[in-house]
């Protein structure tokens, strides 16, 4: 598992400066059309899981990368961490139930 990168207040900052110039250039460019999302990007808690698998598993389709990303968008650090546990709970159960099915299939 690669590293978890949390979101502090820089991006936050930065992702807010551009959901901003997006609505206003929304505004600009296409004035009929109406905004359909208030945020365009909203900042992730984000960490890439690489997979390896032993012989009796191996396909050319497999997956080798998962990336567990929950919204980060306005919370603290500790928040961000239970929503991560949470979510990578989730991703992983999701991806084992997917190889479990292939196994059954095969």
């Amino acid at each position: 598992m690669g590293e978890i990168k949390y979101v502090n207040n820089k991006r936050r900052i930065y992702t807010a400066l551009l959901d901003g110039t997006m609505i206003y250039l929304n505004f600009l460019l296409f004035p009929s059309i109406p905004i359909i999302l208030p945020f365009y990007l909203m900042p992730a808690t984000v960490s890439k899981i690489k997979i390896s698998y032993s012989e009796d598993l191996k396909s050319k389709k497999e997956i080798t990368k998962i990336w567990v990303n929950p919204n980060g968008t306005f919370q603290e650090k500790e928040k961000q961490k239970t929503k991560f546990k949470k979510r990578f709970k989730k991703v992983i159960m999701k991806y084992f139930l997917k190889i479990s099915k292939k196994k059954i299939i095969k």
